[in-house]
């Protein structure tokens, strides 16, 4: 097992090696932002929430593809831990001029006067020079989704829009496409990661297969394991919260897997998000919605499918999804492999029913018969970039008779877990879909639910979100009536 403590990635196209065995080195679980700022005197990488939210901390990490092309990945350096730079090319807001020119991204922002006090500029613009680099038209739903992660508090959206916009169609031949062969050969040679980082405040492993992976979990009963490490860095920044011992997941091959076949979908649980909605192609009916409104870009890089199952969160807005596609989660432990319905997963608020010796390897999604029906729905007070209040997730079938059959009615926020809203099914199934039998379908939900009072709504208004929410659904599957749609 490779023990090196040393990692090696490019910042700005020069060459960094921190070796975690020195006595003055950062502890790994260091967030990139506070080694930026606070070591290395990148002050243009700001800090704002450090927890995601505004965007102000947004960086750039590339590496090459199973092609060999280079990806540039917009992420939060708030909340990314500084292993995870190991062969990578991190940059930031000080390495996009060149010889005092601006970069184009930088220009379009100063010619459309898209900044005021210019705190949150650096991170808008790295949000949109990920965006120049992918070659992007100057399509406005693009340029929201790209900056869905960044706030402005003074400038306006609207001139920052416009920049983001102008960009479209540019030639991507930047100065740093000038030495993107030469860096990709730089990052092929660097050193494999270390595996395991023995620093006097913090044990951090990381397993270089499925194997070494299930062992350390054995081995280190009370490691916290992770992958896009979007909670536990949350927890690190705003409660102080130091894991003393940490077992890294990302980057698993056998966890990032994505494979299709004649029945089902299978993602690997450490895959990103981002990723997924690349590679689903827009076939897995409702991926598309929910991945629009999942937190923001710069998380859905690194955070993933089966991290947010581990969290089994209550608002957690994968799970009503994954149960109304009637999803299974395969785990993997040292007596072999199981799958178990995702409904019989989460045990509890914040529990799932998993070994100690165990991790989500895959989750599974059977693919539906061409005449079910699925909606999706998330209600938030933001669009893009917030936690659910309620979300929604629907599918059933309608027969040749036109009545409704199979229908899974799953909510998040209305009870302490995910959960199905079994007496609504029962209204629903075996009738014709009517607007009359919506509204007593949704009247129903007063008997599955007893939603709790917090500081996003209170139990009355939780409860005209989903009545409200579930509503919206039926609707509009009776307005596409025996036609089928995967939206």
């Amino acid at each position: 097992m490779n023990q090196s403590q040393a990692i090696y990635f490019y910042w700005n196209q020069q060459l960094i090696v921190i070796d975690f065995s020195q006595p003055d080195s950062p502890r790994p679980s260091t967030t990139v932002l506070n080694w930026l700022r606070s070591q290395q005197h990148g002050k243009g990488t700001k800090e704002g929430c450090a927890e995601g939210d505004c965007g102000a901390c947004t960086v750039v990490a590339a590496w090459p593809d199973e092609k060999g092309i280079m990806k540039y990945h917009a992420v939060n350096s708030c909340l990314i831990f500084l292993p995870w730079l190991h062969g990578k090319h991190l940059i930031t807001i000080e390495g996009l001029a060149d010889k005092g020119n601006l970069h184009p991204v930088q220009q379009a922002i100063l010619d459309l006067n898209g900044t005021q006090c210019g705190f949150c500029t650096p991170g808008i613009i790295m949000s949109l020079f990920a965006l120049y680099k992918k070659g992007t038209s100057n399509n406005r739903e693009e340029a929201v989704l790209a900056m869905s992660g960044n706030l402005c508090r003074c400038t306006g959206y609207e001139p920052i829009l416009n920049a983001a916009m102008s960009i479209g169609g540019f030639n991507t031949h930047d100065h740093l496409a000038e030495t993107e062969a030469e860096i990709i050969g730089k990052l092929e040679e660097l050193p494999e990661a270390p595996v395991i980082i023995n620093h006097p405040e913090q044990l951090y492993i990381k397993p270089a297969n499925l194997s070494e992976a299930i062992n350390l979990k054995k081995e280190y009963p009370q490691a916290v394991v992770f992958s896009g490490g979007t909670d536990v860095a949350l927890a690190q920044t705003k409660k102080f919260i130091i894991y003393p011992e940490l077992i890294d997941l990302s980057g698993l091959k056998e966890l990032t897997t994505f494979t299709e076949d004649i029945s089902c979908w299978k993602i690997g649980a450490a895959l990103p998000l981002e990723e997924i909605a690349k590679r689903h192609n827009g076939q897995i009916p409702m991926f598309d919605t929910f991945l629009k409104v999942f937190a923001s870009k710069q998380i859905r890089e690194t955070a993933t499918l089966g991290g947010n199952i581990g969290t089994a969160s209550p608002i957690g807005d994968t799970w009503p999804v994954l149960i109304a596609l009637g999803a299974s989660v395969v785990l993997s432990g040292s007596n072999g492999d199981r799958t178990i319905d995702i409904e019989d997963l989460i045990s509890g608020y914040r529990k799932i029913a998993i070994l100690p010796d165990e991790i989500i390897l895959e989750i599974v999604i059977p693919k539906p018969a061409a005449e079910k029906k699925f909606k999706f729905l998330k209600l938030s007070k933001r669009r893009q970039m917030d936690i659910s209040t309620v979300s929604v997730a629907i599918s059933f079938t309608i027969d040749n008779k036109g009545t409704t059959q199979d229908s899974v009615l799953a909510f998040g926020g209305m009870s302490d877990l995910p959960k199905r809203a079994t007496n609504a099914e029962q209204e629903l199934n075996g009738h014709p879909l009517s607007e009359s039998r919506i509204e007593k379908v949704c009247r129903v939900l007063q008997d599955d639910f007893r939603p709790i009072s917090d500081a996003r709504a209170t139990t009355e208004g939780r409860m005209i979100l989903a009545q409200n929410g579930l509503k919206k659904c039926l609707l509009h599957i009776l307005t596409l009536k025996n036609k089928p749609t995967h939206e």
